[in-house]
């Protein structure tokens, strides 16, 4: 919204009213244009702009000639995503905000809550205006604070003044289409809202580029001030010009609609589009006015547009350009090799509104494929770039320094170099030859952004140097640069919000971690819950849909676009893509340097070698730290006799003793047992070479190459902790630190396993072989790796080899057989295998549908049947009724399962009918209350009538105001404090045995430290317990004092995620699972915790792949 003094000429009074106000907004909405509303003694320009997201640029160009904004925001939706973007767009250009709050007539639309949202989302400085409190509105800055306080009043100026600073956000009510509210916001637009002081000189800025029905070529600009008259000459420079032209202004329109009434003068302030500029652009500034800050927001799909086999793409790529010059975000690009034209679009919306564009102006029906998403790339690291241009009579060169910038920020120039190395007029020269162009990576050909490009030195020659042997020497050093560079590939993410029912929050957290993408905590507010966050628009463009599907409509989801970040899945997009940045003749990396009369290419690896300037770049050494370790990958297939082969070839023959039996002395009448002591075993060794094994086992591999390789090792070193306790071997492994500058080494053990860095100018391959050579002769040695040369080493050491492969196939195999030689365990979790930490065990592993799925059932029951699994255990809460021991699935196909029976589970599930059973036979637990029970004081927990764990659960106190969620129940608080015991139980083979643990220290619902403790009280409830119900053979049960006695408050019929704890106790509950699970005999000293141990500390690690 533009406003001005009415001035000179005025348009004729017309009514105010509510009714035209809302009419001029519909017509708005609906033609996408401006139009001229008298209000008062001022003219308000309206100009409307689509408010979807996918035409979120043409919107941002729009605000930059703003004097003011009114923001209209559903009653019912309150502030969504887009709505956050818009209004740090708002920010951005420091544009004032009214705030029309509309629908207040539908169902759901409270004004408390919606200002509650408007403050916490948008800005604390939101009050409602529906009748202003002068108190709050002098709360939103200091000097009006003092003023109100000395005067008890705020005069208009004030709040005016408040509100042009952006100290003060108006909010208004109403309904459009009741039109209640309109006339009262109408009224303090009027009063509060004052147009600003222009400048006597003339400038204008352009913010949209259109045709009218004729076909001419209408430029709509602001103007800034001054004043703009017909006929008057414009001079201003074209997109990527050298030299400015001059253009007449041959006709100026003021809008209103689709009509206009023509104008010969425009004031300062007045909107107006303008006749006979032919090179203009959106967010050129024209005269005094600077040019519009660049968009923030970009498209980030491109699509390939499918015309008509009638019509030529060439032919029809200028009709196209038209379209690119009213909105210069559809980046119209014609591919050569394929001869096809590609758009930028920001969704479907735009898309169906192109289509209809192209038909109604240029009667062709166009097809637009599915799009691909638009990648950038930038650099991880500071890096010269050198270019060269020296043929015949020609001459440049150029030095660049490429360093990373923050995101967001795009490409910045500078130049540091002196004008003493190189004239002033050339430095300028390169710095506009470095914005002419649109930049490239070297990974996947996308844009380069996010990079500081600063001039460092230059030379020119005196008579054969001319500005384009400069274009060629810059853009050359930019693409030789990054070749050398550390690259880092980029993607546009989302930031979205997700409002669902509840109960489905799981199955959002899960989608969005599968999605690459991070959240924050979910809010719950009643029966929904809120999810925030960031994901990746390659994973989440179609999630949408699947929202709408899986919640049958209740579920709502925005999304806007939130920049770029690194790519979630690199190096597949980079494989996908193709690209050889070598073979990209438009975008060379080389340089050409003068040899023997004629220009000679030199490929940018060399360039170096010939520059003609040495500006001594990266020969001091830095504070930086050193990069990581550089892991190459060997790979060959040789068998043992090719490896011999090599062995005579380069060593001579092998020469092998005949073997003979040792010759033993013996002492007369000396026993042949004490004889064979004499003769120790030899110890067994492992050498593990580890960023070996790193890339040959997929999910590790998986890890390292998504920039997590530290992740990586911790998974590998645990697996072979795991190996070296089962095996009773020694284990070492090897990393390769050859590459790390000023690394010393390192050696640790950790978990029974020696770690071993090696350190800088070593290899892992020397110190293997060094260390096989030692240990080998005495000690029975394997060496792991799928490195031919290593196994070369073995070889000649006279030691075993292993593939990295077979020892993964070893290593599972030696997991399997703790359990039962006789068990083939299959693995089953929504996330992938790199992320399950229990596939280190090995087996089959399968990733299966999330438990809300409705294919989830079905695709157990296949994987049950094609596997011939004799045996299923469900391992959490959901799964305990679905897959209870009864179930008839379960019994048509012959499998068995750990988890109770149907009724078993149901009950104990079921909150409300878990605590009647209870209280029924004597057994102490929480009583019920009802809301109308509560004393006034008194803590109570609500839990979910049905549920699992800690969800849903919160404290409320009697007497305050309280609500209860549909579906929950309410308990008495435990007051015997907040000590909570678990209850760890075999229940199988005749035995009953009850371990019982202190939950001493809780971090996120997981107990981190706990104390063994004997508690006859809880050993006898749960054998009451088991009498009454038939119980699994093994489950946990959770106590706390009430009353002074111990309640049950909680009981998972499933062995424990801690149990793991007990077993560290010497209460080994999961070996006695497995032996009672094959059949074999529990003893009982497993089921004897030892007394020694007084504390129990778990530390475990987290790894996320983003």
């Amino acid at each position: 919204m533009s406003e001005q003094k009415n001035q000179q000429k005025q348009p004729p009074k017309r009514a105010t009213s509510g009714i035209f106000a809302i009419l001029m907004a519909l017509l708005l909405l609906i033609l996408g244009q401006q139009g001229i509303l008298p209000l008062g003694d001022t003219a308000v320009t309206l100009l409307d702009t689509p408010g979807h997201v996918d035409f979120s640029a043409e919107m941002e160009r729009t605000l930059q000639v703003l004097d003011y904004a009114v923001l209209v925001i559903s009653g019912t939706d309150g502030v969504q995503a887009h709505t956050e973007t818009l209004w740090q767009l708002l920010r951005r250009y420091r544009v004032p905000v009214f705030v029309f709050v509309t629908k207040m007539d539908l169902p759901g639309a409270d004004r408390a809550a919606l200002m509650a949202d408007l403050r916490a989302h948008l800005s604390g400085a939101c009050v409602d205006f529906t009748d202003p409190d002068p108190e709050q509105i002098a709360l939103c800055d200091e000097a009006a604070l003092e003023q109100y306080l000395d005067t008890g009043a705020l005069p208009d100026e004030t709040v005016r003044a408040l509100i042009r600073s952006r100290k003060l956000f108006p909010c208004l009510f109403g309904s459009g289409l009741k039109l209640t509210g309109v006339d009262a916001f109408l009224a303090a637009l009027e009063r509060y809202a004052a147009p600003p002081e222009y400048p006597a000189e003339f400038g204008a800025r352009v913010f949209k580029i259109m045709r009218d029905a004729q076909g001419n070529r209408l430029t709509c600009l602001k103007v800034t001030g001054g004043q703009l008259r017909v006929r008057a000459p414009l001079t201003y420079f074209p997109r990527g010009a050298d030299a400015p032209v001059q253009e007449k202004v041959n006709a100026i329109r003021l809008y209103s609609g689709e009509k206009f009434e023509p104008a010969e003068t425009v004031p300062a302030g007045g909107v107006c589009a303008v006749q006979g500029l032919t090179q203009t652009y959106p967010g050129q500034g024209l005269g005094s006015a600077a040019a519009s800050m660049p968009p923030s927001l970009e498209p980030v799909l491109t699509y390939r547009i499918g015309l008509p086999p009638d019509v030529d793409a060439r032919a029809f790529l200028p009709r196209l350009r038209q379209l690119e010059e009213e909105d210069p975000q559809l980046h119209i690009v014609w591919d050569e090799t394929l001869r096809e034209i590609h758009v930028q679009l920001m969704g479907t919306v735009q898309i169906e509104v192109l289509k209809s564009l192209i038909r109604e102006r240029f009667d062709v029906d166009v097809q637009v494929d599915s799009g691909r998403i638009l990648y950038q790339e930038t650099i991880a690291a500071p890096v010269e770039g050198v270019g060269h241009f020296e043929p015949l009579r020609h001459y440049a060169e150029v030095h660049l320094l490429l360093e990373p910038a923050e995101r967001g920020t795009g490409l910045t120039f500078d130049t540091a170099c002196s004008e003493d190395v190189l004239d002033r007029n050339w430095q300028r020269l390169i710095l506009t030859h470095l914005a002419e162009k649109c930049h490239r990576g070297v990974l996947t050909g996308a844009p380069l952004t996010d990079v500081k490009i600063t001039l460092l030195a230059g030379r020119a020659h005196v008579k054969h140097t001319e500005g384009g042997d400069f274009r060629q020497a810059t853009w050359r050093a930019v693409r030789q640069g990054l070749m050398q560079a550390e690259s880092v590939l980029l993607e546009p993410y989302y930031a979205f919000r997700i409002e669902i029912p509840a109960e489905q929050i799981g199955r959002a957290i899960s989608d969005v971690r599968l999605m690459s993408g991070t959240f924050s905590s979910p809010e719950t507010h009643g029966d929904m819950a809120v999810l925030t966050g960031r994901a990746p628009v390659a994973t989440m463009r179609d999630y949408p849909a699947e929202v709408a599907a899986y919640t049958r409509g209740r579920g709502r989801i925005s999304c806007s676009v939130a920049g770029y970040d690194t790519c979630h899945n690199a190096q597949e997009v980079i494989a996908e893509s193709g690209y050889d940045p070598t073979r990209d003749l438009d975008n060379t990396p080389d340089s050409v340097f003068c040899a023997h009369g004629a220009g000679t290419v030199i490929p940018w690896d060399r360039v170096r070698d010939y520059m003609h300037i040495d500006t001594g770049f990266g020969k001091a050494e830095t504070q930086t730290p050193p990069p990581a370790p550089r892991m190459f990958r060997r790979r060959f297939d040789l068998d043992d006799r090719e490896l011999e082969e090599i062995l005579q070839r380069e060593f001579g023959p092998i020469r092998r003793s005949q073997y003979a039996a040792p010759v033993r002395n013996a002492a007369p009448g000396a026993d042949e047992t004490e004889r064979a002591e004499l003769f120790h075993p030899r110890r067994e060794r492992v050498i593990v070479d580890g960023y070996n094994v790193i890339f040959a086992w997929d999910e590790l591999r998986a890890l390292a190459d998504s920039g997590h390789i530290d992740a990586a090792r911790e998974r590998l070193m645990d697996a072979l902790s795991n190996y070296a306790a089962f095996t009773r071997r020694e284990v070492v492994v090897v990393f390769d630190g050859y590459r790390v500058p000023g690394g010393q080494g390192e050696k640790f053990d950790r978990s029974g396993l020696h770690v071993v860095f090696t350190r800088q100018g070593e290899t892992a391959d020397a110190y293997m072989e060094k260390l096989a050579d030692e240990i080998g002769k005495n000690e029975s040695v394997r060496v792991v790796t799928s490195d031919a040369l290593i196994q070369l080493t073995a070889l000649r050491a006279g030691v075993l080899r292993m593939s990295a492969r077979e020892f993964r196939q070893e290593l599972a195999q030696v997991a399997q057989q703790q359990f039962s030689g006789d068990i083939c365990l299959h693995l089953c979790d929504t996330n992938p295998r790199e992320l399950v930490p229990a596939a280190a065990l090995g087996g089959p592993f399968h990733r299966v549908l999330p438990l809300a799925d409705p294919g989830y059932q079905q695709q157990i029951l296949t994987l049950l049947k094609e596997n011939h699994i004799d045996v299923i255990v469900p391992l959490i809460d959901q799964d305990l009724f679905t897959w209870a021991a009864d179930a008839p699935e379960l019994a048509a196909l012959g499998v068995r399962s750990t988890a109770p029976l149907r009724q078993t589970a149901q009950l104990l599930t079921d909150k409300k009918a878990m605590a009647a059973f209870l209280q029924a036979h004597g057994l102490p637990t929480p009583p019920l209350v009802a809301p109308e029970q509560m004393e006034p004081g008194r803590a109570y927990i609500e839990k979910r009538e049905v549920g699992c764990g800690s969800v849903g659960l919160r404290t409320v106190i009697g007497g305050e105001d309280y609500t209860s969620h549909p579906g929950s129940i309410l308990q008495e608080k435990c007051d015997g404090g907040d000590t909570e015991i678990t209850a760890e139980v075999f229940n199988a083979q005749g035995k009953l045995r009850v371990f019982c643990r202190e939950r001493v220290v809780t971090k996120s619902g997981v107990c981190t430290k706990m104390r063994p403790l004997h508690i006859p009280e809880i050993e006898d409830y749960i054998c009451t317990l088991t009498g009454l119900l038939p119980c699994p053979a093994t489950f946990c049960a959770q106590f706390m004092q009430h009353r002074g006695r111990w309640n049950l408050i909680d009981c998972n019929l499933r062995i424990g995620a801690g149990t793991a704890m007990a077993s560290a106790a010497g209460f080994q509950l999961v070996r006695a699972f497995w032996a009672n699970l094959c059949g074999q005999p529990v003893p009982d000293e497993w089921l004897q915790a030892d007394p020694t141990v007084k504390t129990v500390l778990r530390v475990y690690q987290e790894v996320v792949v983003r």
